[in-house]
């Protein structure tokens, strides 16, 4: 019987997901006015099959004085 070779690999991409708080994970560069304190993101998912644009993410922001919401969205 063969002993069976594996190779550990190391995932080295940024995982896109949904997240809230922290830094988002930009597609391109983040915006560089952006009002607002980064919030949270929302993700294009293949499984539900929710896309926004073409496979890319959007991004919330919140701005405490001016008590807004603020949207970013960018995509491959």
């Amino acid at each position: 019987m063969k002993k069976r070779q594996t190779t550990s690999l190391i995932n080295t991409q940024i995982i896109r997901s949904q997240k809230c708080g922290g830094y988002g994970a930009y597609i391109q560069s983040p915006p560089h006015q952006q009002q607002g304190e980064f919030m949270l993101q929302i993700a294009s998912e293949e499984k539900p099959r929710f896309m926004i644009g073409d496979n890319g993410t959007m991004y919330f922001y919140y701005d405490q004085e001016s008590k807004e919401w603020f949207m970013h969205w960018d995509c491959f």
